[in-house]
């Protein structure tokens, strides 16, 4: 897992077409350290991984764990915060559907 962050974050703020300065800039650290992280010479702390998460905009799951979620998902579950809607009553709901089918 962790043995291929530097990996995920080159790839994600590849993707991204963030410069490694760039994403240096966003966690205010040095471009050296976010090369030192690419290339597998620093293993970041929680609290740095945190900061490049937020630095690529992707979740801390998403970079840990290389899951990816679609962006309409992630506009249903931004919805489904800002209404105050938790994951139990969206089963629920989904539940009380396929009853009606």
């Amino acid at each position: 897992m962790l043995i291929n962050i530097g990996k995920r974050v080159r790839n994600i703020r590849e993707s991204k077409g963030i410069t490694q300065e760039e994403l240096a800039n966003k966690m205010d650290v040095t471009k050296s350290y976010v090369s030192k992280i690419e290339s597998g010479d620093q293993i970041p702390k929680l609290a740095r991984l945190e900061l490049i998460a937020i630095g690529l905009d992707v979740t801390l799951e998403e970079l840990i764990f290389n899951t990816s979620v679609d962006s309409k998902w992630k506009e249903v579950i931004e919805l489904f915060e800002q209404k105050g809607i938790n994951p139990e009553e969206v089963l629920k709901f989904i539940s009380v559907l396929e009853k009606l089918k």
